[in-house]
């Protein structure tokens, strides 16, 4: 007679919830009664790829359960669990560190998956990339050359609704935006929530086409306005020994470079650096695992902005590739999981093998990201005005002339950090001599608003306090 561990009974009552809805709960809970346990006295590092947990789509209490069994069972802090960001409903969005005690080198690079919840293979294909990296390394007991972070479920919520409601198919996070609006259980043309790989900054680059916030596409008020983005790019703020990203995604079979916003190639030499890093890595999976993944700038596949891969980039000016895992579908066999992990093994290899010759020889870093065009903060205002053009017809007067209000403050305040130069460490006597400017230039109108009045301690000036006139 199988055994069944406690996550096991926890799907079945899952199932029960949601058997009518979402078949593929159904048939993930079956397989997990037919798979051998996974949490056994054999699952120890150099046996974990080997794991019946790779036979089956799992829920989230169990990949976690895995992966943080995984931890205790690594010797030395080899790995190691962290919370890197929260969600809307504000459950912690774990990550895990793979760090040879052995290696010299602490440059680390960035995993990402599980941005859109409907992409179930990112997730155990992660988690199994994980597990090969570990198991080789104990079984070499060879340095590794980066510090790994992974964070295999970046939209939890998401994910949670995938298994616990008839929406499968959800791509966004589940920031209901104040607003009724039905799921389509095609999954392709109305949903709630924001898109998480739509809602990265910089201003420059976000939202250039705007659209409802029903659309699969809707950005976000603003860059980083929900929790899952705050979190990860607060945490990148922090960490300047990220050398470079990867973002786990399904199901086009394409290896994506920025950029995505623009047809336009990044400056040089970058261009030229992400040309050789695609080719390295299109060459180097096709021979660990016999498949083609082409490699091409993102924009090739469709105009997207807010992407993690290109903020990535823009921000930082370092390396990141968007991976596209091969599929005829969001929905999936279990049985694809190996060899789709296989795949996200291949991809972090042969990424980390470019890096060094995609950082050599680059110019001094700038504070302006590469091919940023400028009056960032007004283009975003106007793109804000364009989405709200959408919604005139649902708003009453009264909401209307408080969403004007709310705007006329925006752009005001748009207007001040623009001419500012959007410096947070202007000093004293030129921010004196800028605000001053700024008093003079603005309209009887940005006068008149009181928001201005009560921002004596904007961000732009931490140190020292400054009221505006009416």
């Amino acid at each position: 007679m199988a055994s069944f561990t406690l996550w096991t009974v926890v799907a079945a009552a899952c199932v029960a919830v949601v058997q009518s809805q979402n078949p593929d709960v159904v048939a993930a809970a079956a397989c997990q009664q037919e798979a051998a346990p996974y949490l056994t006295s054999q699952f120890v590092p150099g046996q974990f790829t080997s794991s019946s947990f790779f036979a089956c789509f799992r829920p989230q209490d169990q990949i976690f359960e895995f992966l943080d069994t995984m931890v205790a069972r690594t010797p030395n802090n080899t790995l190691t669990k962290f919370t890197i960001s929260k969600t809307f409903v504000g459950r912690p969005i774990p990550a895990y560190k793979l760090s040879s005690a052995l290696s010299s080198n602490h440059s680390t690079i960035v995993v990402l998956s599980m941005m859109h919840a409907r992409e179930w293979i990112t997730a155990p294909a992660t988690v199994y990339a994980i597990a090969s990296l570990v198991d080789d390394f104990v079984t070499k007991n060879t340095p590794l050359p980066y510090d790994w972070v992974f964070v295999p479920i970046v939209n939890l919520d998401g994910y949670v609704a995938t298994w616990t409601t008839d929406e499968r198919l959800r791509r966004k996070n589940v920031n209901p935006l104040g607003a009724n609006i039905p799921y389509d259980a095609v999954g392709d043309s109305s949903q709630s929530g924001v898109d998480l790989n739509r809602n990265y900054g910089p201003l420059s680059v976000f939202n250039l086409v705007p659209t409802l916030k029903s659309s699969l596409i809707y950005p976000g008020p603003a860059p980083y306005s929900e929790p899952e983005t705050m979190g990860i790019h607060t945490w990148l703020q922090s960490h300047p020994e990220v050398v470079g990203a990867i973002d786990v995604h399904s199901y086009a079979g394409l290896i994506l470079t920025p950029f995505a916003s623009t047809t336009n190639t990044p400056d040089a030499p970058f261009n030229d650096k992400f040309t050789a890093l695609g080719a390295t890595m299109q060459d180097s999976i096709l021979k660990a695992t016999g498949v083609l993944y082409n490699a091409q700038p993102a924009s090739k596949l469709y105009l997207a902005y807010g992407t993690f891969g290109e903020y990535f980039f823009r921000v930082y000016g370092k390396p990141s590739v968007t991976f596209e895992l091969k599929g005829k579908s969001f929905i999936v066999p279990s049985t694809t999981i190996p060899g789709s992990g296989d795949h996200v093994v291949a991809v972090c290899r042969s990424f980390a093998e470019g890096i060094p010759p995609f950082m050599a020889n680059l110019p001094a870093p700038t504070t302006v990201p590469p091919n940023a065009p400028r009056n960032s903060g007004l283009q975003h205002v106007a793109s804000i005005v364009r989405i709200k053009a959408h919604e005139l017809r649902t708003k009453t007067k009264s909401e209307l002339l408080a969403e004007l209000d709310d705007f006329q403050q925006e752009l005001a305040q748009a207007r001040l950090r623009e001419k500012l130069g959007q410096g947070k460490h202007v000093p004293v006597d030129l921010r004196e001599k800028k605000t001053r400017a700024i008093r003079r230039a603005l309209t009887p109108e940005e006068k008149s608003i009181k928001t201005l009045k009560q921002q004596k301690k904007d961000a732009y000036f931490p140190k020292r306090r400054f009221a505006v006139k009416a």
